[in-house]
């Protein structure tokens, strides 16, 4: 059975519909991944949070979950 965190646990007992993951950056800071700004594919989305900030910039989620982690 698949673990998941307390939080999306918490988020399925409301009624929220889990859609998926999205791209990180490991350890909130090394390798950012390959994801673009919707709105301005010239910016970062971001880093620990760039495919949670990504999804809700493009309309994809109405909202997502993201971490700080190291200051991001």
């Amino acid at each position: 059975m698949p673990r998941h965190a307390w939080v999306v646990r918490r988020l399925r007992r409301a009624g929220a519909i889990v859609l998926g993951k999205t791209v990180t950056t490991e350890f909130a800071y090394f390798s950012p991944g390959k994801t673009a700004n919707p709105r301005r594919p010239e910016h970062t989305p971001g880093g620990s949070s760039s495919g949670s900030a990504a999804a809700v910039a493009g309309a994809m989620v109405p909202a997502a979950l993201g971490t700080q982690t190291a200051g991001s």
